[in-house]
């Protein structure tokens, strides 16, 4: 099933209650970047909102309709969260791998067509609708999720890289800089 969430307006966002996510938290998430000024909903509201359209639980995946569109992002825990409406579109996963799911997002496939459909201007926008309309051709579960877990394998060894590429010329560059003096 394919959706979005009810409407939170900015009066009700809150420093701390039940995590609250823009499309720019989305963004970060999905490039292992920190949120910072991370938003909340009081619990009482998430609850209504929740009876009223649900809320995503582990495997589902949040994907950007706002802005940044077409960046996915996968549920690892079913701690409670709600979504910004209209900017973060909600694809609930009962019957697709989300592993596999936001890994199809990232592809140049998804990248080309997103481009030849979505409306190009001020803001860019991918819909519920265009969401539906994405053509995804999807394996059996079973190869999905062995899909899904390959490219989950390979970005924490790209991600566990980059952090050691990072520390090795940090460590470099006090190296050099004590040379010179």
């Amino acid at each position: 099933m394919i959706g979005s969430a009810s409407r939170v307006h900015q009066g009700d966002w809150r420093e701390h209650g039940i995590r609250f996510l823009r499309f720019s938290d989305i963004v970060k998430m999905s490039n292992r970047e920190i949120v910072r000024n991370r938003i909340f909903i009081e619990k009482k509201l998430f609850n209504k909102l929740s009876a009223e359209t649900g809320s995503p639980k582990t495997d589902d995946v949040l994907i950007t309709g706002g802005g940044s569109i077409g960046t996915a992002y996968r549920i690892t825990d079913d701690s409670p969260i709600y979504f910004k409406d209209a900017d973060v579109l909600w694809i609930r996963t009962k019957n697709i791998n989300g592993k596999f799911l936001v890994s199809y997002f990232k592809t140049n496939i998804f990248r080309k067509y997103l481009h030849s459909i979505a409306h190009i201007g001020t803001i860019s926008h991918y819909t519920i609708i265009q969401l539906k309309n994405t053509p995804i051709q999807l394996p059996a579960y079973s190869e999905q999720n062995r899909i899904g877990d390959c490219f989950v394998t390979l970005n924490s060894l790209i991600a566990a890289n980059e952090y050691n590429l990072k520390n090795v010329l940090n460590i470099r560059g006090r190296f050099n800089l004590h040379l010179l003096k």
